[in-house]
C-alpha cells in the first residue's frame, strides 16, 4: 500500500471536501434550494459558530472582531500547547495539557479588553502584511536583475524601465483611489518609488551584495557538492574493481578523475 504521508492525507481531505462542496453548490442551484451555498454557509456562522465564540469570548455573535479573536485564540492556543508539551508534568497527560491550553486561551481572549485594544493589536499583524506585499515583488525584481543581467548598463536599463511602468501605474491608479485612500497608497507607492531610486544610484554595492557575492557562492557550493560525488563514485569505483573488465575501469577512472579535478579547481 502507498504510503502518503500526513502532508498527503491533508491535502487529499482538502481537496475532497472542496469537490463535495463544488458538487453541493451544483446540486443544491439544480433543486431550486432558497439558499446558495454562500448563503448557506453564511448562516451557518451566525447561526451556529458564531454564538458559540461570542459566548466563549464574552462577546457578541456579531462583533466585528470575532474573525479576529478566533485567529487570536489559536496563535494563543497552539504557542501555550507547544509549551506544555515540554513540560514534564504536562508532557505525560495530553487531555490535562489540552484542558489548561484551552482554558488560558479562553481566559486570554475574553479579558484581553475592548475593540479599540484589539485593533491596537492588529495593527502589527497589518504592518506585517502590507510590508510584504509591498517588499515582496520589488525584491524578486532586484535578486533578478543583479543575478540575470549582466553589466552596469543593463542593470540601470531595466530599472529605468521599471520605473517607467510603476510611474505610470501609480498615476493611472490616482483616478481609481478615492480620496480618503490616497494618502496611504501614496505612502506605499513612494516608499517603493524609493526603493527603485536607490538601486538605481548604489547599484555597484547593491549588485556586489546581490549579485555577484551570492552567484559566487552559489557556484561554489554547486561545486563543491559535485567534487564530493564525485569522490564517492571514485571509492565505489575501487570497491569494485574487481568486478570489473581493466579496461573499463581505467576509462571509468580517467572520466571521475577528470570530473573531479575539475571540480575540485572551481571550488
Amino acid at each position: 500500500m502507498v504510503n502518503i504521508g500526513k502532508r498527503g492525507r491533508v491535502l487529499f481531505v482538502v481537496l475532497s471536501l472542496s469537490i463535495f462542496l463544488i458538487i453541493l453548490n451544483q446540486s443544491v442551484l439544480a433543486q431550486g434550494f432558497p439558499y446558495s451555498l454562500e448563503d448557506f454557509l453564511f448562516r451557518i456562522w451566525n447561526e451556529g459558530f458564531a454564538p458559540i465564540f461570542g459566548l466563549l469570548f464574552g462577546t457578541s455573535a456579531f462583533d466585528e472582531l470575532l474573525f479576529a479573536k478566533i485567529l487570536f485564540f489559536l496563535i494563543i492556543f497552539s504557542v501555550i500547547f507547544m509549551v506544555l508539551k515540554n513540560i514534564d508534568i504536562f508532557a505525560g497527560n495530553r487531555p490535562v495539557a489540552f484542558i489548561v491550553t484551552v482554558s488560558v486561551s479562553i481566559l486570554s481572549i475574553r479579558f484581553m479588553g475592548d475593540n479599540q485594544f484589539i485593533r491596537g493589536i492588529l495593527l502589527p499583524y497589518q504592518v506585517l502584511g502590507v510590508a510584504i506585499i509591498v517588499f515582496l515583488p520589488l525584491l524578486i525584481y532586484a535578486l533578478f536583475v543583479n543575478t540575470s543581467v549582466s553589466g552596469k548598463f543593463g542593470r540601470r536599463f531595466a530599472w529605468a524601465l521599471y520605473v517607467i511602468v510603476f510611474l505610470v501605474l501609480w498615476i493611472s491608479r490616482q483616478s481609481d483611489i478615492s480620496t480618503a485612500d490616497v494618502s496611504e497608497i501614496n505612502w506605499i507607492y513612494g516608499l517603493g518609488f524609493a526603493f527603485i531610486v536607490v538601486n538605481l544610484i548604489f547599484d555597484g554595492p547593491i549588485h556586489e551584495y546581490l549579485g555577484s557575492r551570492s552567484f559566487r557562492k552559489a557556484r561554489r557550493n554547486y561545486h563543491i557538492e559535485q567534487k564530493s560525488r564525485y569522490a564517492e563514485r571514485l571509492e565505489d569505483l575501487e570497491r569494485r574493481r574487481h568486478l570489473i573488465n581493466p579496461s573499463e575501469y581505467e576509462r571509468l577512472k580517467s572520466d571521475l578523475t577528470r570530473g573531479y579535478s575539475y571540480h575540485a579547481r572551481k571550488s
